[in-house]
């Protein structure tokens, strides 16, 4: 398959990738990566070896894939700036995304871009899939990486701390990961308090109000008194389903 996954956060698109290569169907099979300006990187080696060392260019990416005999994940990162620059590359994709998924050993191809921006020639041939925003728990762990070695956390209450968590809601690791840094170079005693969370708060909404898209007003209620949504987890499931087969 090839499918393109609408995200600025290409690590964690590599991570769960890499959850989904552990499973013993995909044992045999390789995860690289390719951008224009690092080639190659062999994420997890393919039982049939691949030639990551190779320098490939715009005109030979996608034959140096179609011709590998392996089985193999490519995650090609950015790549609407190579087609934007070379058009008859549409023509490449969109016959590997008729082909792949006929071919054996199984070979994907991933295409990770800022914003949605596939061309109107991949629009039925090419899924688009946008990585969901950290859940409360994956937002938990990124609270703990990422100042728990300063000391910040330590005696913060469970209650604080799931208020810290909730108000990152929303944002992306790499954004949450900055302001929970920042919450903790401005503490104002050894561990984060309240106004840790008043931070966060301001820091999201500056994010907002920089998309131009909405605006963020402060919550003045009780938690209580509010209906909650879970968060949709069913972008996995897709993820697997449009693997091909």
């Amino acid at each position: 398959a090839v499918i393109n996954i609408v995200t600025t956060e290409e690590a964690r698109v590599i991570q769960e990738i890499n959850l989904l290569m552990k499973g013993k169907s995909r044992e045999e099979e390789g995860l690289y990566s390719w951008d224009i300006a690092d080639q190659f990187t062999c994420l997890k080696p393919a039982k049939i070896t691949f030639d990551d060392k190779r320098d490939a260019t715009p005109d030979t990416i996608l034959r140096i894939i179609r011709d590998y005999k392996g089985g193999a994940t490519f995650i090609l990162k950015d790549f609407h700036q190579i087609w934007e620059t070379k058009r008859s590359l549409l023509r490449g994709l969109r016959n590997l995304a008729a082909n792949l998924p006929e071919s054996s050993p199984r070979k994907n191809i991933i295409i990770t871009t800022p914003e949605y921006c596939l061309p109107v020639e991949l629009k039925y041939d090419v899924p688009v899939l946008e990585l969901p925003k950290p859940d409360a728990r994956e937002m938990d762990i990124l609270l703990e990486k990422s100042i728990g070695a300063t000391g910040a956390l330590r005696g913060v209450k469970p209650g604080l701390r799931a208020k810290l968590v909730e108000a990152a809601l929303g944002l992306t690791s790499n954004q949450a990961r900055r302001v929970f840094q920042k919450a903790a170079v401005n503490r104002r005693s050894v561990s984060l308090d309240e106004q840790a969370i008043d931070l966060i708060i301001e820091e999201k909404r500056a994010t907002i109000r920089e998309s131009g898209a909405l605006e963020l007003y402060p919550y003045v209620e009780a938690v209580d008194q509010v209906g909650g949504l879970e968060m949709l987890k069913a972008w996995l499931e897709k993820r697997r389903l449009a693997f091909s087969e």
